[in-house]
């Protein structure tokens, strides 16, 4: 008979390690302070197990350590819970086994507080417990965790400026790997250098609101990217000895491959940006604001080989879509008249010395010379356009989502010595000749629900299955069948799609699809390229500009205003070219009273030269020559107009000696005989 069984029940509180791990499972009943009881034991020396209670038997009974009416197992604890229920004495047992030991709290588990919350700090070395993060499963070690990022006052750099903690860093960043990211406490001195940066590595340095860039102080590394967040997030690099460019410390990427925005068309002129960058000038602002301030410092020495560019901004066109390579546009919505510099795009130049020597032997003709304000290149693109070779794999345009493929353009020239392009319809390779590419020929008509209707040939004649293209329709169409015209010729054809347009009158392209190897060309354009305009002005109606362009009164022009010497001007072209009625001017002085006193002007039929806006001589479309105002011969005495150089006949000048003209006939110069005019 058990004399007396005693029972120690243990409050239980959650199982709980740091960063919320589960705490390690350690049975009470196998720990070693228990298994020193041994005394009173029969099995003394033997692992110890629980107290083994008898299962209750089904009709009741006697048994060895269950006496009737005693404790076992499912015997109720009155009130055992919070709640007010009762619990079995196996629960309690259960529960002291899976209890946290007192002895472990502050080694192997965090302690909790009154609130039963961790306090902090929490002492001892936590590096090996495990963490997850809100919304992850893994758990890792906190050392795993930490060891992601780098920190040099974990290295034992002290950061404090000093020359010896130079060397620490040095050796700290020799023993990391490629690729790193390292931070920089708040509060440290070190200036960024590296005594010996390796070129092969690339880290990244995070100064945690430490560092100002806007000295111009060497950033870390070599190749290495530098982030500050001192007075707002600075983003630095310096290469020393990387010798190939990689990309840029600060990359903004953007891909739209949306099919159903719709832009311009439904009058929607947002941007779609990789960076937006914007600012906002208050009403009671003062200074300078900008979104966006772009400098640059250039000390290189290499003018041959190194463009320094403040600014570059590349378009590269792959489809149909309308480019801009830069568009600025400033809107005054103040309602206000405007005052000193209200709107303006402003380009400074601050140069010294003479461009173009005045003792160089080419000074004063057109030339750009090697500073220009404004250069304007139009040339026709090259650098993806190749000449056909045979067994050459062909790339066909990009379609369809995701795709960013670059089309092969072939460069062909045809038999009337013009350059053509064409592209691939599908990827292919080209066969082993080869095969003849055609004249394109061009017509004049319109596109419009599945009819095109040719009204020029301008060149060549239209086939059945030739493709037709131009700026309209944005894709080729087929030509499937002639209705009316002469065969080839002007004349309604029917197309392939339904649904392709055109302008009345659209200039257009037609030629057959070539076959060459396992591919199919389709004609595209013509190689050389023009451009309508260089600079155009436009403006709302109403609206007006006083000087389209002007120089000032400090600038000295040692060539001309405009120069076109050097360029080709064709039959129809023109280096000025006016409407009837608007005036050249050769007597502005700077004031609006003494403008146009002298001005040359076309209308009524005829180029007219005016003094001070009445008419004096005039050139009609005939020829002929009309004076409003007497001439006047010019007055020499005889012995200039004997000294006359080079007279040549029916010159005509007065002769103040002999009162009389004198004409020059090819024998000599002749006195005019006068007599008196008649009174009526």
């Amino acid at each position: 008979m058990i004399k007396k069984l005693s029972f120690m029940v243990v409050l239980m509180l959650p199982s709980l390690a740091f960063a919320q791990s589960v705490a390690p499972v350690r049975p009470n009943h196998t720990l070693p302070q228990y298994g020193a009881l041994t005394a009173a034991n029969s099995n003394a020396g033997a692992p110890r197990a629980m107290l083994r209670m008898a299962t209750p038997s089904a009709t009741g009974g006697y048994s060895p350590l269950w006496p009737p009416g005693g404790l076992r197992k499912d015997t109720l604890i009155p009130s055992l819970y919070t709640d007010g229920s009762s619990g079995t004495l196996d629960q309690i047992g259960r529960m002291a086994d899976g209890s946290v030991q007192q002895t472990d709290i502050g080694g192997r588990v965090a302690p909790l507080d009154a609130n039963r919350m961790m306090p902090s700090p929490v002492s001892g070395d936590t590096s090996s417990a495990p963490a997850t993060s809100a919304g992850t499963l893994t758990a890792r070690s906190l050392s795993a965790r930490f060891a992601d990022t780098h920190n040099l006052a974990d290295y034992g750099a002290s950061l404090n400026g000093s020359p010896d903690d130079l060397g620490k860093i040095q050796s700290i960043y020799s023993n990391m790997s490629d690729g790193s990211v390292v931070h920089i406490p708040n509060n440290s001195r070190w200036n960024g250098i590296i005594q010996n940066p390796d070129p092969q590595k690339n880290f990244t340095w995070v100064f945690d609101g430490t560092y100002d860039f806007s000295g111009y102080e060497h950033p870390p590394g070599d190749g290495d990217t530098s982030l500050s967040h001192k007075y707002g997030l600075e983003i630095t690099r310096m290469d020393r000895d990387t010798k190939n460019w990689r990309q840029s410390p600060l990359l903004a990427f953007y891909w739209n491959d949306d099919p159903n925005y719709c832009g311009a068309y439904c009058s929607n002129w947002n941007q779609q940006s990789a960076a937006t960058f914007s600012a906002i000038s208050g009403p009671t602002a003062q200074g300078n604001t900008s979104p966006v301030s772009v400098g640059m410092r250039s000390f290189g020495n290499n003018p041959s080989s190194s463009y320094d560019v403040g600014l570059p901004v590349t378009v590269f066109k792959y489809g149909q879509n309308s480019i801009w390579g830069l568009d600025i546009s400033t809107n005054d919505y103040s309602g206000k008249s405007p005052s000193a510099f209200a709107t303006w795009n402003e380009f400074d130049m601050w140069t010294n010395g003479q461009d173009i020597k005045t003792w160089d032997l080419g000074y004063g003709t057109p030339q750009a010379g090697h500073r220009s304000v404004f250069y304007v290149t139009i040339a026709h693109e090259h650098s993806e356009v190749t000449s056909w070779s045979a067994k050459t794999a062909m790339k066909a345009h990009a379609s369809g989502r995701g795709s960013v493929q670059t089309a092969s353009l072939l460069s062909v020239t045809g038999k009337n010595g013009v350059s053509y392009l064409w592209y691939p319809v599908t990827d292919g390779t080209t066969g082993a000749t080869q095969p003849a590419f055609p004249d394109p020929a061009k017509i004049n008509g319109k596109i419009s629900k599945g009819i095109l209707t040719v009204t020029r040939i301008v060149d060549g004649t239209l086939s059945i299955g030739d493709t037709v293209t131009g700026a309209n329709p944005i894709s080729p169409v087929n030509i499937t069948g002639q209705t009316s015209g002469a065969a080839g010729g002007s004349g309604v054809y029917t197309v392939d799609d339904t649904g392709a347009s055109s302008n009345d009158d659209e200039p257009m392209y037609a030629a057959p699809i070539v076959t060459d190897g396992t591919l199919s060309w389709q004609f595209g354009e013509e190689l050389n390229s023009s451009v309508s305009s260089v600079l155009w002005v436009t403006a709302s109606a109403g609206d007006s500009v006083d000087t389209v362009i002007g120089v000032d009164k400090n600038v000295t022009i040692s060539n001309a205003a405009l120069d076109t010497t050097l360029a080709a001007v064709n039959d129809k072209a023109a280096v000025v070219r006016m409407a009837s009625g608007q005036v050249i001017d050769f007597s502005g002085d700077g004031t609006r009273t003494g403008a146009n006193r002298h001005t040359l002007d076309y209308e009524n039929g005829a180029l007219r030269y005016k003094v001070g806006g009445v008419p004096v001589l005039s050139i009609g479309d005939d020829g002929s020559l009309q004076s409003a105002l007497p001439s006047r011969l010019p007055v020499m005495t005889r012995a200039q107009i004997r000294a006359y150089p080079s007279p040549v006949k029916g010159m005509e000048i007065y002769d103040s000696d002999d009162d009389a003209p004198a004409v020059y006939t090819g024998a000599g110069w002749k006195l005019m005989p006068l007599s008196d005019l008649p009174a009526n």
